[in-house]
């Protein structure tokens, strides 16, 4: 026994932090397998419940008809009036059980969030500076979210927002958000028609950005006809002929779906990826990055963009707080104008060069911009400053000197 409680005693801090967070990770699970039951098992009495009553008003409907058949006005009788009301009756009861289930379900649901809060405490404190949003800042941020929202098609919200904000966006900058959200929502009721006039209009702008859309919309088109009339899917192939040299490809093989085309056997040929849901996304897809890069803006949300990648980097900055309770790490963030390591968010978060001083070994900043020397070598603002001797310096790559006047500052 005083072996084991030695042990115990013994064993190092970090592994009872991970037997902690592994108990609480077993306690959040478990919780959310409870939950999943409740919510599965009371799916299945739901549809018994909703089959059962269409069942029974299926068979007073009938009954309704049977009368009728024989000329008898069934509102005259009695016993078919006593039905009508013991089905309303049924109706209301089976809905009342359904509502009640359905709330019983939120404590289970509930009961993980309270786990999570319980066995998973975070200080999120670190993640963000107090003077982070001055006036200017929380302006752009609010158009930002206005953009996300009209991004969403949440129109009458974004407006709303504008005018409230005192934003100054006249109508002009609106329309192209509502068109393009009729177009979406008629892509996903699976009709063309919006986005080809939009392609039309918009031809030359998307051939100079070598777009695919024209061609996908008439691809989903082609195959559509061919399922129903191979005639037809034949001499629309036609429009076809503006796209044929970019995707010949493609295009051969939507020839071959010809071989297929009968029988539905489209579905069980190597082609069956043109029948695919996925297309339609496709399409959305295209039209949102064509529709936005015609507007200058980025083809995802910047409002999105934002919390992804601080999604990415809040697992960095967390571990980071305890790095920061040492007394002389304390203002380590405070008082810099970036962050005090360095954050590797992948190529999709990268949008425009940045320079690192190979004298200083940090990134030029907006205080710290890179600048060019005579000889063609560039460094650092500060670079320059500490390498000036009087009104000269020497380039620390190459023999050749720079007067105090000529480095000049680079722009990326």
């Amino acid at each position: 026994n005083r072996k084991m409680q030695a042990n115990i005693e013994g064993k190092p801090d970090g592994e009872e932090k991970d037997n902690k967070e592994w108990k609480g990770l077993e306690s959040v699970t478990n919780e959310v397998e409870k939950a999943a039951l409740k919510i599965n098992n009371a799916h299945q009495q739901y549809y018994k419940d909703i089959d059962s009553l269409l069942e029974y008003v299926t068979n007073m409907h009938q009954q309704f008809v049977d009368l009728k058949e024989v000329d008898q006005d069934p509102m005259s009788n009695f016993s078919i009036m006593q039905s009508l009301a013991r089905s309303v009756e049924r109706i209301k009861e089976t809905l009342s059980k359904i509502s009640s289930n359905h709330k019983d379900l939120h404590s289970s649901i509930s009961k993980i969030g309270k786990a999570i809060d319980k066995n998973f405490v975070t200080d999120d404190h670190i993640l963000s500076k107090e003077d982070v949003l001055d006036t200017n800042k929380h302006n752009a941020l609010t158009e930002i979210i206005c953009e996300h929202l009209l991004r969403l098609g949440c129109i009458d919200v974004g407006k709303t927002l504008i005018k409230e904000a005192e934003l100054d966006w006249d109508e002009s900058r609106l329309e192209p958000f509502t068109e393009l959200n009729q177009i979406l929502r008629a892509c996903r009721d699976h009709n063309l028609d919006p986005a080809m006039q939009w392609v039309k209009r918009h031809k030359t702008a998307l051939d100079a950005r070598n777009s695919p859309l024209e061609f996908m919309l008439h691809r989903i088109k082609f195959i559509s006809l061919l399922q129903d009339d191979e005639r037809q899917a034949l001499e629309y192939a036609r429009h076809f002929g503006g796209c044929s040299q970019r995707h010949q490809k493609e295009l051969q093989k939507l020839m071959a779906c010809f071989l297929f085309s009968k029988n539905g056997r489209l579905s069980t040929s190597p082609y069956a990826t043109f029948l695919s849901p996925n297309i339609w996304i496709e399409v959305c897809d295209v039209i949102v990055r064509d529709a936005c890069a015609m507007m200058g803006l980025p083809s995802e949300s910047s409002l999105a963009i934002s919390l992804n990648a601080g999604c990415l980097a809040a697992t960095s900055l967390l571990m980071l707080k305890s790095q920061l309770k040492y007394p002389h790490l304390h203002d380590v963030w405070s008082n810099a104008d970036e962050l005090p390591i360095e954050i590797d968010l992948g190529s999709k978060y990268h949008f425009h060069s940045a320079f690192a001083c190979p004298v200083m070994r940090s990134r030029s900043s907006n205080s710290n911009p890179p600048m060019r020397l005579s000889c063609g070598h560039a460094i650092s603002k500060e670079a320059v400053n500490k390498l000036l001797t009087g009104s000269k310096m020497k380039c620390p790559y190459c023999p050749q000197e720079t007067r105090r006047d000529e480095p000049k500052e680079l722009y990326f």
